[in-house]
Order: structure tokens, then sequence, then C-alpha cells
């Protein structure tokens, strides 16, 4: 009686995983109908491969569903942040002969590593897409091919190799006549010489793609306007680039681009000297939304009103445009820091594919299993058992494997954030010393103009008068200078009397011992005692260094 139950329980789980391995008949019409919706209608493709039940799916359509959910997001110009689906089709399709199957999976899986900007694994994976393509007739998935590797190539500024994909790429768009795709790979083709420094040729292939262009491809045309006026100014025909981009502005297609165009006009007055009208623009292109645009207009905001003589204004602009920079530094840190997140992201759920996969290929193998021995009770159980451990074992070293990349992953983020922390500080020393050069000369400027009698050779043995205003205007310049210099200094020493205050002023300005002692009426001698008790005495510096060094410093 045990026996026959036995059989019955036996039996009854074979039937059920049976059913369970069959294929859901809907969803494999959902995936034939989303294949033929894909090139005309990707977003109804998308919502029919959403209602799919993966799992349902037999070896092949689970493969043939991972590429086509892929090539549906990429259509709809979702983001692709994970190449787990098409690693799945691209190990599948890998030993077909079906050429054009592979190009397009190989593509797919080029297009996710570019997004992910992982560019060495997306060159191989496009280079292999082209040569599957290469005896193919999907002439619009060849230029796809080149013209993403011209993009990545680029990128890396490998400009003669990208060249010679994005010409690549304009011979597959004529064969299809597509005129996008045409206009698309010439304004690549002029970026890429333009990018050479070879702005003659860059503009010829501007204009090969103006002609191309469609008359109600509006947003094309300012872009493109817009990048051949920036060639002219680079040329120094500085007419031409007014004209064209003065073009640009006035088809007024959207207020970003028309910000853009403000902003070539721009630099066109700025390199002709115009800086009022340079000025003018400049403050226009600060409002816009481009973090890039707007952090470059504030910089050059800052050297046309210095040019123009408003040195007050150049250091109000040159601290904005240093603000701006160091939000743009922590925007692109704040972004590498969610890439690296993401690509950890990306490799628990390769890892998690990898391991409902196994399990599902584990199942089929059990079916078969319990199909052959199902006379044998024993020997069924035997190869349970077996298998259990077997993937116990497979478990194991599967865990073993992630510990030890998931540390070494921790390991080379750890290393890559140290050296852009090392590489940020190197800018902001760089910078900081440019800043204190423009406040150092603007200060010795300032103090020339003020105090002419300070610096002249004549007054060298005279005894030089300060009046009570000239010493308030010593301290406002200096305060103004070197960002409230006076009042850090009471601060951090409140020891020093007032007259002491402004004798390090006085040596703030960098004068000589002669100036001093005409201004005190004292010898050199007594002068510099007085740098060495004010230094010792009140405030308390020992590190080796002068007075006149330390304030310098300060």
């Amino acid at each position: 009686m045990k026996n026959h139950i036995l059989h019955i329980i036996i039996v009854l789980f074979i039937m059920s995983m049976f059913f369970s391995c069959r294929p859901d008949r809907k969803s494999v019409l959902n995936l034939q109908h989303a294949e033929a919706l894909m090139e005309q209608h990707p977003d109804s493709a998308l919502i029919l491969l959403n209602k799919i039940t993966p799992n349902s799916l037999s070896t092949e359509d689970y493969a043939r569903y991972c590429l086509l959910i892929t090539q549906a997001r990429d259509k709809n110009g979702l983001p692709l942040t994970s190449d787990s689906l098409i690693s799945v089709a691209v190990e599948y399709y890998n030993d077909k002969k079906d050429l054009a199957i592979k190009a397009k999976t190989y593509f797919y899986a080029g297009r996710i590593n570019q997004d992910m900007q992982n560019t060495k694994q997306a060159m191989e994976y496009l280079l292999k897409a082209a040569d599957f393509a290469e005896d193919g007739k999907d002439s619009r998935l060849q230029y796809l091919i080149y013209y993403c590797l011209g993009n990545l190539y680029l990128n890396e500024s490998l400009y003669d190799s990208a060249l010679k994909m994005y010409q690549q790429a304009f011979y597959y768009s004529r064969l299809q006549n597509n005129k996008d795709y045409m206009v698309y790979a010439l304004r690549n083709v002029a970026f890429t010489y333009s990018g050479k420094g070879d702005n003659r040729n860059a503009l010829i292939y501007y204009f090969k793609a103006l002609n191309i262009l469609p008359k109600s491809d509006t947003a094309t045309l300012v872009t493109l306007l817009n990048e051949i006026g920036g060639r002219y100014n680079d040329l120094g025909d500085y007419s031409h680039a007014l004209q064209i981009v003065n073009r640009a502005i006035n088809i007024d297609f959207d207020s970003s681009k028309l910000l853009y165009s403000y902003f070539v006009k721009a630099d066109i007055y700025f390199n002709t000297h115009q800086f009022d009208s340079a000025s003018y623009y400049y403050n226009k292109t600060i409002r816009s939304l481009d973090f890039y645009t707007k952090t470059d207009s504030y910089n050059k905001l800052s050297k046309v009103e210095r040019l123009r003589g408003n040195k007050d204004k150049s250091l109000l602009y040159n601290d904005i445009y240093l603000q701006c920079r160091d939000s743009l530094e922590k925007q692109l840190h704040s972004e590498m820091v969610i890439k690296m997140q993401n690509i950890y992201q990306h490799k628990k759920s390769v890892e998690k594919i990898q391991y409902l996969t196994l399990e599902k290929n584990q199942q089929r193998m059990i079916l078969y299993l319990i199909s052959a021995i199902s006379v044998s009770v024993l020997l069924f159980l035997a190869s349970i058992l077996l298998l259990y451990r077997s993937r116990k074992e497979r478990q194991t070293r599967e865990l073993e494997s992630v510990v030890q990349q998931e540390k070494e992953e921790a390991q080379i983020a750890k290393t890559r954030l140290q050296e852009s922390e090392l590489i940020r500080i190197k800018k902001e020393k760089i910078l900081l010393e440019k800043e204190m050069e423009l406040r150092s000369d603007f200060f010795n400027r300032l103090n020339n103009l003020t105090f002419p009698f300070l610096s002249s050779n004549q007054n060298k043995n005279a005894t030089i008068r300060l009046t009570d205003d000239d010493w308030d205007s010593i301290v406002k310049n200096t305060d103004a200078a070197f960002n409230h210099f006076s009042t850090r200094l009471i601060k951090a020493f409140p020891d020093l009397k007032r007259d002491e205050i402004l004798f390090c002023c006085l040596i703030k300005m960098k004068l000589g011992l002669g100036t001093l002692s005409s201004v005190y009426s004292l010898s050199k001698d007594a002068i510099s005692k007085r740098k060495e008790r004010i230094k010792k005495n009140k405030m308390k510096i020992e590190d080796g260094r002068s007075l006149d060094q330390f304030l310098t410093d300060f």
C-alpha cells in the first residue's frame, strides 16, 4: 500500500513538473507580435514585452526575449544600465550560424556597454557586430554600428579612427537614402575635424550636411549653424561667424539653443574686443540650464570686466565662476559614485540572472531524470540527492567568487576615488595660486594708483607723511584684495594694536625697508627689530618664517 501511494506521488510530481515547464502560449504570441512591431512601433512592442513572463519561455524564446526587450528599451530612449539580459542573448546566439541575429545581438551588447561608459567592452562588441554584419543586407544596422563606433573613438580623442567610422556610417546611410542618418554622419565628420583643429575641412562637411538637411528639421539646423559659427570664430573670420550665428538666433527654435547661440555670439564679440557687446550676451547665457555653459559664461565675464577695467566686477564674477566650478566638480564626483553603485548593482543582477538560469536548467534536468528512472524510486531519490549536493557545492564556489570579486571591485573603486580626490586637490591648488596672483596684481595696481608716492624712487630718503584718510584707504585696499585682511588679523591675533595692524598692512603691500623707514622716521635696523618684536611677542610665530613671509601667506 505504501509503495502504491509512493508511486502515485511520483507520477503527480512528474506531471506537475511537466506542466510547469510548458511554455506559456500567450507569452510566445506576445513575443512574436512584439518582434513584428519593433521597427515601426517600438513603444507598442515594449508594452507587449512587459506583459511576458520570462520564466515561462523556452531557452530559445527567452534569448529572443532578452534581445527584443533590450532593443525596445533602446528605441524608446530608455537608459541602458545593465547588460544582464543581453548577455543571455549573446551567450545563446554566439554558437548559432545566423550572422544577422548575431550582428544585432552584439550591437545591442555594445550599446549597453557604451551607455554604461565601459568603452573597451563596448568597442569589442561593436567590432564583432561589424564583422558579422559585413556580408548582411541590413544597411541600417551597419550604419548604427559604425556611428556608435565613431562616437566611442571620438570620446577617446582618436580622431583618425573616428573619421573612418563616421565615413563608413555615411556610406551606409546613402545606401538607405536616409537623409537624417546622412546629416548625423556628416555633422560628426565635421565635428571630428574640428577636434583635430582642421576647421576648414570641418566647414566643408558642415555645409554638406546643411545641403542635405530637410527644411522641417529646424532643431538640427540651429545646432549646425551654431557649430559653423564657432568654426568661423576659431578661424578668425568673425564677420561670417556673426552672420551665421545671427541666422541661428533668428530661427529662435527653443530657449536652450538660443542661449547657446548667444554664447557663441558673445565669444565672437570677445575675440573682436567688443567687450560691451560680449558682456551683454554673456549676461544672457549665465541663465543657461546647461551648467557647463553657465560656468564658462561667468569665467568669460570675469575676463571681460578685467579687460574693461572693472576690477571689482571681475573679482565678483571670478568668485561666482569658482563656486560654479566647484559645484560642477561635486556633481561629476557624485555621478562617478552613482556609476560605481550602478556597476555594483549590475554585477549583482548578473549573478542573480545566472543563478535563475542555472536553477531553470536544473529543473529541466530533474524532469528528464525523473522520466528516465521513474521505474526505480531509490535511483530517483539517489539522483536528486546527488544534484542537490552538486548545487550546494556550486553555490558555495559561486559565493566565494562573488565575495572575492566584490572585494576587488571595492578596492578598485577606492583607488579611483583617491585618484579623483588627488586630481581635485591639485586643480584647487592651481586655481588658488592663480586667484592669489590675480589678487596680488589687483592690489599692487590699486596701491600704485592710490599711493604713487609710496613706490616712487624720489621719496626714497624723504619723510613720508600719511594722513588718517591715507591709513583708512590702505586698510580698505588690503581688505578688499585679501578677504578682509585686517579683520582676520585682529581675530587671529587679538594682542595687536591698531598701529601694529597698520604696520602689517604696509608689509602686505610689500614695501621695502627704505619706504617703511621714511613712513615711520626710523632707521632700517629699527624697522627690522619692530618686525621681529611683533612676530615673536604679539603673534607668537615660531615656524622659522619672517613676518613678511607669514603675512604674504596669511
